[in-house]
């Protein structure tokens, strides 16, 4: 399955990992259609930066990472999700590419 990646709200009451790992994958992969493996690779990316994030300053609250795809027995799900902490990026299934 692919998915076209929308981008996320960045609010002030996110908190700072949140908005830093938001804006990696606004950066990354917002308006971008990605395939499931792409989109699992990427996850372990965002887990990656945020330890290295972590690490660096050490006073910022980690979240949890994670991608809610749809799929063939999932037929209610209209969208998949990626969730970083409390922020929900919208995956949204794409059927087919028609070019011309």
């Amino acid at each position: 399955m692919r998915y076209f990646v929308s981008h996320g709200a960045v609010r002030a009451s996110n908190l700072q990992m949140e908005n830093r790992l938001l804006h990696i994958v606004q950066d990354q992969i917002s308006d971008c259609v990605v395939s499931d493996a792409a989109l699992i690779e990427f996850v372990r990316e965002l887990k990656d930066k945020q330890d290295a994030i972590s690490k660096a300053e050490p006073r910022l609250r980690r979240v949890e990472i994670s991608a809610e795809l749809t799929g063939p027995s999932t037929s209610l799900a209209r969208c998949g999700w990626l969730h970083i902490g409390s922020v929900s990026v919208i995956l949204q299934p794409v059927k087919k590419i028609i070019e011309l």
